[in-house]
């Protein structure tokens, strides 16, 4: 198996990355990894001085900061704005979900774990109140942290339907319910989640069929279940394609009837679900 771009690779182009390190003192810079962080160079910079020359904004809701790299890009392109960062517990992840297996483009978990939340990341938007409180739920178990102002601003950033989060208007009320009911939940208890056994680090540089051959090599060596199936289901909509049996077939090296035999109802509505909200982009 060839990764595009390896970390081996990445640490010998950094010297060409760190044109404007010096500005912020504050930030460490590892270069163990090559995931995690964007790198400070004239590349980065550019694109936000492109989206500046468009939109001024007043309030950012950044999803996934790491050690806080992008978000300092932010504040020194964008000055006058208002940032909004949430991002996973690196530490708690580490200590209750161990892999069976770490590679440079991420981990495979062998008995599945229910530990990774990935918001935001696909073209699938929320469309049910039910959906919004789990994403809400979600970050609030995140970042414990957060303060109930910070939290009710956040959720209204989220909830409110131009900002592209969601598909329908948002009742006041029932959010300001929704805020409370979650803000009061017991953080000793992880939000529901589905199992996942393989997980991406970001930044890898993988297409889908890419991660969709890794998928199939790792879980090819032993008999499909539902959970190899959704994860296969979820790294092709991340890429905004129609979910199809014969593509699952084809990124899990199996029959389509395999597929079918293991599939079951909840993963078919799943999938079903999964297209639409695709479409609807």
């Amino acid at each position: 198996m060839t990764i595009p771009k390896t970390v081996e690779t990445w640490r010998n182009s950094l010297d060409n990355y760190f044109q404007y390190k010096d500005r912020f003192p504050h930030l460490e810079f590892d270069t163990n990894t090559g995931w995690g962080w964007l790198p400070p160079n004239d590349e980065v910079f550019d694109a936000f001085n492109y989206v500046k020359k468009f939109v001024d904004p007043k309030r950012i809701l950044e999803i996934g900061y790491y050690r806080g790299h992008s978000t300092s890009y932010l504040a020194d392109v964008f000055p006058d704005a208002h940032i909004v960062s949430s991002s996973p517990r690196h530490e708690k992840w580490k200590e209750s979900h161990q892999a069976t297996q770490e590679f440079d483009w991420g981990w495979y978990y062998a008995e599945g774990t229910h530990g990774y939340y990935s918001l935001f990341r696909s073209n699938a938007k929320i469309n049910t109140y039910k959906s919004l409180k789990w994403h809400l739920l979600t970050l609030w178990y995140l970042n414990p942290d957060i303060s109930y102002d910070q939290f009710k601003e956040l959720a209204g950033v989220i909830a409110y339907k131009p900002n592209g989060f969601v598909t329908f208007n948002v009742n006041e009320q029932l959010l300001r319910d929704i805020i409370k009911d979650v803000y009061n939940e017991d953080l000793d208890r992880p939000p529901k989640n589905r199992l996942r056994k393989v997980v991406f680090k970001d930044g890898t540089g993988l297409d889908t069929s890419e991660k969709l051959s890794i998928v199939g090599s790792i879980v090819g060596r032993k008999r499909i279940q539902q959970e190899d199936i959704y994860d296969a289901m979820l790294h092709i909509n991340e890429q905004g394609q129609n979910i199809t049996i014969s593509k699952l077939a084809k990124a899990l090296k199996c029959t389509t009837r395999t597929i079918h035999r293991n599939m079951g109802e909840e993963l078919k509505k799943e999938k079903d679900k999964l297209n639409i909200d695709n479409e609807k982009i």
